[in-house]
């Protein structure tokens, strides 16, 4: 296969920028059109939202984009200059780019994994509002986790003064977590004082 030799181009004029597809084989021109479509439909609206609107761009798309207009530019490049190196070097960078990316997804993976609080609930803050509540005295072992992406799950223990008011309760823990804090998977046990002190012995 022919390459590109800059050495041989005839005087272009440089007001008509349009005379260089002369020079350009069929193939080349496909792979000049489809960097061109790649910069104008995937990286430059994210460039217009980071600074027209002064959001963060989705940054895993913004990564695959970028991956693939990499993956073409190593290509017009080899196919320009005969540089077989750039298409390792190209890839090379593409897996160092994503590498902070795998880094965040591993340790959100691992957090889940264990069974760790989310990282945007106040564990404090949800602790003060069940004790809020009123009826209640006290909370214990509470647990705040994460079943998937986006989807929290809690459990505790409550001591309420009357076990008459065991289901007014209920209902106003679980108003209290999906109003505040997004949550509507609760299990949540109700016990008196006296239930409570006798946990050891009965095991519960």
């Amino acid at each position: 296969m022919s390459h590109f030799d800059p050495t041989k181009l005839p005087a272009l004029d440089p007001a008509d920028p349009a005379a260089l597809d002369d020079l350009l084989s069929d193939d080349e021109k496909e792979i000049r059109g489809a960097v061109r479509q790649m910069l104008d439909q995937s990286v430059e609206p994210y460039i217009a939202e980071w600074f027209e609107n002064g959001g963060i761009p989705n940054i895993r798309e913004l990564t695959k984009q970028l991956g693939s207009l990499g993956v073409l530019v190593a290509a017009a490049i080899v196919m320009f200059t005969g540089w077989a190196l750039a298409d390792p070097i190209v890839g090379a960078a593409i897996g160092l780019f994503i590498v902070p990316r795998t880094w965040i997804l591993l340790k959100q993976a691992v957090h889940i994994l264990m069974e760790g609080t989310p990282p945007e609930i106040d564990i404090s803050l949800l602790e003060g509002k069940l004790k809020d509540i009123p009826g209640v005295t006290a909370v214990h072992d509470l647990h705040v986790w994460t079943i998937t992406s986006g989807i929290d799950a809690m459990s505790c223990h409550l001591i309420v003064a009357d076990m008459a008011d065991a289901r007014k309760t209920l209902v106003a823990v679980n108003d209290t977590m999906k109003a505040s804090f997004g949550i509507t998977h609760a299990t949540i046990q109700i016990e008196d004082q006296a239930l409570h002190e006798a946990e050891g012995e009965l095991k519960l």
